[in-house]
């Protein structure tokens, strides 16, 4: 159940969150994105954050745990969907015994990518590969020029022990913050689950996904100054 505000942000607070979140920006951050809905929901929240192509150009890599192809032209702006481009690059995990690593590289429209059988460290090993190439190839990143996708925690607590989960996300904090990026991981559960509570003093916020009837809503919570905004439109 999503955590209901007790008010409406005054004006006051509404300035207060829009600079915070400038500042983020600005700066680099990790969002911890939760809510027990479906698939659909979550990809249309990442393609926001991963950023509309006719805006400043991006760097984009997304991450699955579950091996979903398709779910990597579903967050991508619809105007690259179709076209290999060196702006992303994606990759596909799936766990393994640890000691036994796979990896395999495709080129799929709309963009390569990395397939990893393995376990998180392995994963983390690509992925850092991975934004190094990115970052080759736009020689340098600027401030929120990277964005990336994580989903989901479910597959990586289902299969590792919570204390190496957490220093998986922690190092992937990091690194997107150290670049200057924007992160996002989902977990797909209630902001009140056991794994939302323990996990979010990782990142810089927390955004709810909900839903009221057919209307899908989002509502944030930063970390520092625990500024929340008003359930907003996830359109």
């Amino acid at each position: 159940m999503a955590r209901e505000p007790t008010h409406e942000p005054t004006p006051a607070e509404v300035i207060r969150f829009t600079r915070a979140l400038q500042t983020l920006k600005r700066e680099g951050c990790a969002l911890l994105v939760v809510g027990r809905l479906s698939t659909d929901l979550h990809e249309r929240f990442s393609v926001r954050v991963l950023g509309d192509v006719e805006e400043e150009l991006r760097r984009r890599l997304i991450v699955l745990t579950d091996g979903r192809y398709e779910s990597i032209e579903r967050r991508l702006p619809r105007s690259t969907r179709g076209s290999v481009t060196d702006t992303a690059r994606a990759v596909l995990y799936e766990p393994r015994t640890r000691g036994v690593v796979t990896t395999s590289t495709r080129s799929i429209a709309p963009c390569p990518t990395v397939r990893v059988e393995g376990d998180v460290g392995d994963l983390g090993e690509v992925i850092t590969r991975e934004l190094d190439r990115l970052a080759v190839v736009s020689n340098g990143l600027e401030p929120a020029e990277l964005r990336i996708c994580l989903d989901s925690l479910d597959t990586l607590l289902a299969t590792e022990p919570p204390e190496t989960v957490f220093r998986f996300v922690h190092l992937l904090s990091r690194i997107a913050v150290r670049k200057s990026g924007i992160v996002h991981v989902h977990l797909h559960e209630g902001i009140d689950h056991r794994y939302a509570r323990e996990f979010s003093p990782l990142f810089d916020g927390t955004v709810e996904l909900s839903e009221v009837g057919d209307e899908p809503r989002q509502r944030w919570h930063l970390r520092d100054g625990s500024v929340s905004s008003a359930w907003l439109s996830l359109d």
